[in-house]
């Protein structure tokens, strides 16, 4: 067997013994392509995030996984960081050994024997370039596995949570799926990790095979286990789980830096970023603030916008985005619709229509200085500049004082450990000039 890998390796074709060589160019090409776009992803990553959320999933494993893989590219753009920083280490010693063959010239024999044992045994440039070449491929394969292995494991907490959801609330069978759904994820996850141990247990691998089967396809993990098999093979496995924890490390500093970088160090107790939402003032909340700083993450309003800071008209106008999260708490105060005895679909979707209205204005409460305003005529909207849905209104503001007033936003049913207002946004009325 292994006489025939070996002749298998003698007789490559040219054209692989040539990317083989100049395999480099390849592994540059693919990192610098790489790190530009992981370097615009976290902000994209959050639009996909917040339009899946808010549109289609209302599990809060949604906004997890998609945290997960935003992780996971940390990693990835860390790796090629790091993998493009040692290349161009290499080819600088590429180019001093073109240019100093016979490299440094003894003058180390001045120092003392201590320096000059240590600086000898490190010298040869030649064998330098080697060690490099070797670490930048491995890093550079190494790289590409963590960023799988995570994407893997994310579809399959993906299809998990989802086939979960749809049978959790039969008895005994949603239950008893999930523990089944959930042990099969944990041995593979358990095998993955040490690394194959699990596969060395002769009397569980005829129970574990075909379960090996089937994650193995649903993680779509048969595309890089060429890669993991020749790691796992070839490298410590204290190693191989160094580098792993270590890209783990990293990535985690610079994910919890990207979330709460504003915060992190900051020295000024009397002035921090962990404000109380009715002491501040969100840009988000007023349309006109809204500025294309180049930020995908910025570009959406959340909850709730009034045009301006400064109001000079009678009426305020009042946008409240609805995402399909609140729909569950919504169920405890809407009737179920009833069914229709129009006869036209037109006059079914009318009255379908009218009701859901009806529902959303119930859910919504709006008041300004802690009075509530009641009977206020809703209509759906899509915001022109965020592309958000939701509802729309207006509040005759014409009696407020010309001063600062503060409307509030309340959802009719709260969430537990959550603030009691959906948005506290302050305004100013001024008469018009």
């Amino acid at each position: 067997m292994e006489e025939n890998l070996h002749e298998d390796n003698q007789h490559l074709p040219s054209w692989l013994e040539d990317i083989k060589i100049r395999t480099w160019e390849v592994e540059l090409l693919i990192s610098g392509f790489f790190l530009v776009a992981l370097l615009q992803f976290s902000d994209y990553s959050e639009i996909i995030r917040y339009y899946v959320v808010s549109r289609y999933l209302d599990f809060i494993g949604a906004t997890a996984l998609a945290l997960l893989i935003e992780f996971g590219a940390k990693g990835l753009l860390i790796g090629f960081l790091t993998h493009l920083i040692l290349r161009g280490i290499w080819a600088g010693m590429i180019g001093l050994y073109a240019v100093y063959p016979q490299g440094m010239n003894q003058i180390y024999e001045q120092y003392t024997q201590q320096f000059k044992e240590h600086i000898k045994h490190n010298l040869s440039i030649l064998d330098s370039i080697k060690r490099l070449e070797k670490l930048c491929r491995l890093l550079f394969s190494i790289s590409f596995l963590y960023f799988l292995t995570i994407l893997s494991f994310t579809i399959y907490a993906l299809v998990a949570l989802i086939s979960i959801s749809f049978v959790i609330n039969i008895p005994y069978i949603g239950n008893i799926y999930a523990i089944i759904i959930s042990s099969i994820g944990f041995l593979y996850l358990v095998d993955f990790l040490s690394l194959g141990d699990i596969k060395k247990i002769k009397w569980f691998s005829k129970v574990y095979y075909p379960i090996y089967l089937f994650m193995n396809y649903l993680t779509l993990s048969f595309l890089y286990k060429n890669i993991y098999y020749t790691l796992i093979g070839n490298i410590k496995k204290w190693k191989l789980l160094l580098i792993f924890i270590s890209l783990m490390t990293i990535s985690s500093f610079l994910f919890i830096f990207n979330r709460l970088g504003a915060g992190i160090g900051e020295g000024r107790k009397y002035l921090t970023y962990a404000n109380f939402q009715e002491h501040e003032m969100d840009w988000r909340h007023y349309e006109d603030r809204f500025v294309d700083n180049g930020n995908a993450s910025d570009k959406f309003i959340y909850r709730v916008s009034i045009p301006s800071y400064t109001v000079e008209s009678d009426f305020l106008q009042i946008f409240i985005v609805h995402t399909i999260g609140f729909e569950d708490n919504m169920q405890e105060i809407c009737k179920e619709q009833e069914k229709s005895i129009k006869k036209t679909t037109y006059e079914r979707r009318k009255e379908y229509s009218h009701q859901n209205l009806d529902c959303l204005s119930q859910f919504y409460q709006v008041s300004v200085n802690d009075t509530l305003k009641n009977n206020l005529h809703w209509r759906y909207y899509e915001n022109p500049k965020t592309k958000e849905r939701g509802i729309i209104t207006h509040i005759n503001i014409k009696n407020l004082e010309n001063k600062e007033h503060i409307l509030k936003v309340k959802l009719a049913v709260q969430f537990k450990s959550a603030s009691p207002y959906l948005a506290y946004i302050p305004f100013w009325k001024q008469e018009k000039s």
